[in-house]
C-alpha cells in the first residue's frame, strides 16, 4: 500500500481501517507544531476489535492501518512488518492516576510498580 501522500490524519479517510475499542476516535498531535487533531474512520473499516494486541496482529498482517501503542508497534517496525505512516504526529499525551491507601508505609510491591509505571512511561510522551 502505498502512503507516501499521508501527511495528515485526514489523509487516512477511506483506507483499510482496522478499530480497537475502546480507542475508536484517535487523539493526535503534531510533534513538532503541537497541532492537535482527532481522526475518526466512517469508511472502510475492515474490523473492530477490543484487544490490543489482536489488532496489533492483523495490522501486521496487512488487514489495514490502525493506531496501537510504541511498545507493540516499535518490535514490528524495526523487524519492517509494519510502517509508520503519520511519522510526525504521536498520541496525545494522558494521564495515568495510582490511588494507594498509605504515602507512609507503601508496600514493597506498590513501590516497585510505581517505579516501573514513572520509569516505562516518563519519556515516552506519557504524563506522570
Amino acid at each position: 500500500m502505498d502512503v507516501s501522500h499521508i501527511k495528515a490524519p485526514a489523509d487516512l479517510a477511506g483506507l483499510p481501517t482496522v478499530l480497537c475499542s475502546p480507542m475508536l476516535t484517535w487523539s493526535l498531535q503534531h510533534i513538532h507544531s503541537g497541532e492537535k487533531q482527532a481522526y475518526t474512520a466512517t469508511d472502510n473499516i475492515r474490523l473492530k476489535v477490543d484487544d490490543m494486541s489482536l489488532l496489533t496482529e492483523v495490522i501486521a498482517g496487512g488487514i489495514g492501518v490502525g493506531f496501537i501503542p510504541d511498545y507493540h508497534a516499535q518490535p514490528l517496525l524495526e523487524s519492517g512488518k509494519i510502517q509508520h505512516i503519520l511519522p510526525d504526529w504521536s498520541n496525545q499525551a494522558r494521564g495515568c492516576e495510582m490511588l494507594y491507601r498509605d504515602r507512609e508505609n507503601i508496600p514493597y510491591r506498590v513501590r516497585l510498580f510505581i517505579d516501573f509505571m514513572l520509569q516505562r512511561f516518563q519519556g515516552n510522551n506519557g504524563v506522570m
